[in-house]
């Protein structure tokens, strides 16, 4: 195994202290009432955002659970459209009507991933010609690091 290089190190810590940053000003939203709905943090977890940041491709999808405010941001989604997003705004990246929950950026292969979106993010995985193998795998990946897998197990087929 090859190690990690300085300037890749470098990339992933600032990757985790901006999505750090964007948790934070989010919790502080929605701390003064400024957040439509709830809010769901994913802060001490900005490192597995980060990492599949690196990881993914253009072209992959990162299937994410009600935490994937990290996730999104760092695929590429604009920081101002997501805080948009989480607080009912036009200018939000699904013009207010995701919020925390439903953050979605096809755009940039964020895909918002809750039960009963399960056929959504089996689907590419499992029908030939509709992604490669390397990402089902990294799909299939990131769904089980950043899901509990009793919700993706539990739901019916």
């Amino acid at each position: 195994m090859s190690e990690t290089s300085l300037e890749t190190r470098l990339s992933l810590y600032r990757t985790m202290l901006r999505a750090r940053g964007f948790e934070q000003r989010a919790s502080d939203l929605f701390l003064q009432n400024l957040v439509k709905g709830t809010n769901h943090l994913a802060m001490g977890q900005e490192a597995v955002a980060a990492a599949f940041g690196v990881a993914m491709e253009k072209g992959d999808y990162t299937y994410c659970t009600y935490r994937g405010h990290t996730h999104t941001l760092v695929r590429g989604a604009d920081m101002t459209a997501l805080f948009g997003e989480l607080m009912g705004r036009d200018c939000g990246i699904l013009s207010g009507k995701g919020g925390s929950m439903h953050l979605t950026s096809v755009e940039h292969g964020a895909m918002a991933h809750t039960p009963s979106s399960v056929p959504s993010f089996v689907s590419p995985m499992v029908v030939p010609g509709r992604a490669s193998t390397k990402e089902r795998v990294k799909s299939l990946s990131c769904s089980l690091v950043t899901a509990p897998l009793t919700s993706v197990l539990s739901t019916k087929r």
